[in-house]
């Protein structure tokens, strides 16, 4: 299904600034025929998603702006997706980047292994080259979208697709349609998204047309986000409401007022005046409330397939044809009025999620030319320079490179305490600038930003259903055919083969199917995961997916990679000892710095930042020369120095070696700076635990998990840290297929979780039960590799996530066991003659907005879970590890 537009891309020389593109957006608006266009003052472009033919009006219309433009060469670089279906680990997506390399003439690509593309910013014409290249690396792709197709896209609205058996029957009729690619389902939005062009939309439509559902095109992939409360015509349904209890009320009060009127009709047919105005407003109730309702019923009922609508179609037609046109009105009218509460709700339990989609600005003041100018976000290039007032969000992530000030990243990160920025600090996009003014210089691009991974994993996280939700999708599949097939078993056999009366039987029979209609089960289960991953988003945990947050209550193991996770992942020095005659500490560090300002090491590193905040940084030193594997060595002065590690040092005093034992023994590196006659000094470097880590340990064994460290740092090193922070198990000296193999092996004790930032910890991650990512530092690999990102790079965070995922299990039990003890209590009721249909609406309604009531309190659980972890873990105790060094562990662990 090819798509009739292309991307027309206009150039205008003089437009370089807002007010040009103010003047022809308002002459564009003049001409409804051209299509909104993407404008970049940077650039001077406009690009429309246009046929080739508006060319010559579009011009027109600048220069009726009074500012002509000129169209681009159709070779300008797009946005090129390419699909490899077997790039799903970072050794694949290795393999082809090794290739690529190859080929200077393709542009990097930007890899996600968790969709399996590549994007590249390229001219179309390199695309056979690209697939040759992935070929040649074993991973052949195919092209998936030109043009920005796969951000634009197309939408399609169903209003009545709400559960899943109408999604079953669009899908079937979808089907029907060649060369169509799958869509994106999703019951609650009401929704289908497709990447394709909009060419494809009017056949879309007529097919979902003929499978009787309305539908009606969506521009642009974000329409599907709920950035707006559905239109619920209260007023209708009210109305309706009061003229199903006026149908009741009205008849009934003028029989018992011995007015009932004249007859109208006759023999059998014949009505009390009084019923009549009673069948009257219930025939008002039904036309105001339900006709799409019935509509929808009856072709799922012809076509034999069940659902929700059906079940209510003939109960409430059934009720009209025995005289009980009062209680089916009423089932009618309430069946609605839930729906649209139902609706509401699930726009709520959405809204922390949908907030995330409006955090990041549209535009920034970037620096062009010695000035700030506004352009749109999408324009910030990495290395830009964007300037960030107070009280405004920061449009991109970066590092502030002048002023100071503090961030608010509680939208982000969950963590409510404004974080100080200064140069050098990493600041997020959508983040808010609190008090002073900050440049910052762009590290990522808008795509790539970390609100923009939040956002992608999110609305990915709403469409990957959790088993217990699949369950509950194929159980009422089966479970609403059995419904019917009970209720028209109840109206026949009595009166076939018992002697029962027609019409008593037959009304049972209606009752049943509102009884066990499975509007409860099909709508409060995703209402619960919903919130949930609601509740966790607010507290800076993005879940990637239901499966992950109803297997989190089952975590056993949980393995956390050292550096960056446990620790800081920048060491400092923490010691500096004189082994030589000079005793001055300044005049150490002075020494040590001339040398260690000239390597990038992060040893020599530590050294620097320490002489340079004591005020006692050394000259740089002259003639480096580096010795492979032990340190380097440079002349300072007329005096030759080396910096190198303990193992190359030689041969030293007992004293100075006790020292360096001492250091070791503590889990720190050591570097000796050595003259012409020996060793001068010795400084320690370590890479000190995280503020809180102490307690996040604490907290994970108080949720039931045990702990493991998995470094590739010594064993002394990796023992000091585990000490420090209250952990038992450490597995030190380990490479990434070293750390991959421990997880295997903990895997076989129970469902292990793996919590890392770098690259090295990707497979490990990959191959845990659930992988908990750094948000905030974590590679793209190991981002990829997760199931789940911790924003503030809190370990403790993942006590949060068992015992939210436990809490959210209960719900799900609980509400499901609700709902169907309910509606086999009524039906048992049904059976004996004592149900009726009011019952049955309570049965059915009442039971869904209890359940879905119950749903919604997931989204305040944060502050609940949190009192229960504290109460878990109670008092820290002291715990000494094997170093020496003091931590602290729960007292309940």
């Amino acid at each position: 299904m090819p798509d009739s537009k292309s991307s027309l891309v206009i150039s205008v020389p003089d437009m370089d600034c807002p007010v040009e593109e103010g003047e022809i957006r308002a002459e564009m608006k003049k001409h409804p025929e051209i299509p909104e266009g993407i404008y970049s003052t940077g650039k001077r472009t406009i690009r429309f998603e246009a046929d080739a033919a508006l060319g010559p009006e579009i011009l027109a219309a600048l220069k009726a702006a009074g500012n002509p433009g000129s169209l681009q060469e159709a070779s300008a670089a797009r946005q090129i997706l390419i699909r490899v279906p077997d790039m799903d680990c970072p050794v694949e997506e290795g393999e082809i980047r090794a290739e690529m390399k190859k080929h200077p003439e393709i542009p990097q690509g930007t890899y996600s292994t968790e969709k399996r593309t590549i994007r590249f910013e390229a001219d179309p014409a390199l695309v056979p080259e690209i697939l040759a290249a992935l070929e040649a690396a074993g991973h052949p792709g195919s092209v998936q979208t030109q043009s920005g197709q796969e951000d634009d896209g197309i939408v399609i609205s169903v209003p009545e697709m709400d559960c899943p058996a109408e999604e079953a029957e669009i899908r079937r009729a979808l089907k029907a349609l060649p060369g169509l690619p799958e869509g994106t389902y999703d019951t609650a939005r009401r929704t289908i998204a497709f990447r394709t062009g909009r060419g494809a939309a009017p056949e879309i439509i007529e097919a979902i047309h003929r499978a009787g559902f309305e539908a009606s095109l969506q521009i642009g992939r974000r329409a599907a986000d709920p950035a707006h409360s559905s239109r619920i015509p209260w007023k209708r349904f009210g109305l309706a409401f009061a003229f199903a209890l006026c149908a009741e009320i009205i008849p009934e009060a003028l029989e018992a007022a011995g007015i009932p009127g004249p007859a109208i009709g006759s023999g059998v047919w014949s009505v009390s005046a009084a019923a009549a105005a009673g069948f009257v407003l219930a025939l008002a109730a039904v036309v105001l409330s339900g006709l799409k309702t019935l509509k929808k019923g009856f072709a799922s009922f012809f076509r034999l397939r069940f659902n929700m609508s059906a079940l209510m179609a003939l109960a409430v037609a059934g009720a009209f044809l025995t005289g009980n046109w009062a209680e089916g009105a009423m089932v009618m009218a309430l069946f609605e009025l839930s729906e649209g509460i139902e609706q509401l709700c699930l726009e709520k339990s959405r809204n922390a999620v949908k907030s995330l989609l409006s955090i990041v600005p549209q535009t920034a003041s970037v620096k062009r030319g010695g000035a700030f100018v506004d352009v749109s976000v999408e324009e910030l290039r990495v290395g830009d320079t964007v300037r960030v007032l107070a009280g405004e969000r920061i449009p991109a992530d970066g590092e502030v490179i002048s002023g100071e000030s503090s961030a608010d990243e509680s939208m982000l990160t969950g963590e409510p305490i404004p974080a100080a920025k200064r140069p050098g600090s990493p600041v997020m996009a959508g983040t808010v600038n609190s008090t002073g003014v900050l440049e910052v210089r762009v590290k990522a691009e808008a795509r790539d930003s970390s609100a923009s991974r939040i956002i992608a994993s999110v609305e990915e996280a709403e469409q990957k259903k959790a088993p217990v939700q699949r369950f509950v999708d194929r159980f009422a599949a089966w479970y609403t055919p059995s419904v019917f097939a009970l209720a028209l078993a109840t109206a026949l056999l009595p009166p076939l083969f018992l002697g029962g009366e027609w019409l008593e039987w037959i009304y049972r029979g209606l009752v049943l199917l509102v009884i066990g209609c499975p509007c409860a089960l099909v709508i409060g289960t995703p209402v619960t995961i919903i919130s949930s991953l609601a509740c966790a988003v607010r507290e800076g945990i993005i879940i990637k997916g239901g499966v992950y947050l109803e297997m989190g209550r089952r975590l056993r193991n949980v393995a956390l990679d050292k550096t960056g996770t446990i620790t800081t992942g920048r060491p400092v020095c923490t010691d500096v000892i004189a082994l030589g005659p000079a005793k001055d500490r300044a005049s150490l560090l002075r020494a040590a710095s001339s040398l260690s300002r000239l390597s990038d090491h992060p040893v020599s590193a530590a050294i620097t930042r320490l002489a340079a905040a004591e005020h006692a940084l050394g000259e740089p030193a002259s003639s480096l020369k580096a010795i492979p594997g032990s340190g380097i060595e440079a002349r300072c002065g007329s005096c030759r120095l080396r910096l190198v590690s303990a193992a190359a040092a030689g041969a030293l005093s007992a004293s100075a070696a006790a020292s360096v034992r001492a250091l070791q023994a503590g889990g720190k590196s050591v570097s000796i700076l050595l003259d012409a006659l020996g060793p001068v000094a010795a400084f320690g470097v370590a890479d000190r635990v995280k503020s809180g880590a102490r307690e996040a340990v604490a907290d994970l064994k108080a949720a039931g998990l045990v702990p493991w460290i998995l470094t590739g740092d010594g064993e002394q090193a990796a023992r000091a840290a585990a000490g420090e922070v209250g952990i038992e198990h450490v597995a030190s000296g380990l490479r990434p297929e070293g750390k991959l193999a421990k997880i295997e092996e903990l895997r076989k004790e129970g469902l292990t979780a793996m919590a890392g930032d770098g690259i090295n910890d990707a497979p490990a991650l990959a191959a845990a039960d659930i992988g908990f990512a750094m948000g905030v530092k974590g590679a793209d690999s190991a981002l990829e590799a997760s199931g789940v990102m911790l924003m503030d790079d809190n370990i403790g965070k993942i006590a949060f996530f068992k015992r939210l995922s436990q809490k959210t299990w209960r719900f799900l039990v609980g509400n499901i066991v609700f709902a169907l003890s309910v509606k086999a209590a009524f039906a048992l009721l049904d059976f004996m003659g004592l149900a009726t249909m009011w019952m049955a609406v309570f049965a059915d309604t009442g039971v869904t907005l209890i359940v879905v009531a119950n749903a919604l309190r997931l989204l305040r659980a944060a502050p609940e879970i949190k009192k229960d972890i504290e109460r878990s873990r109670g008092p820290l105790r002291a715990v000494r590890g094997s170093s020496g060094t003091e931590g602290l562990a729960s007292g309940a662990a």
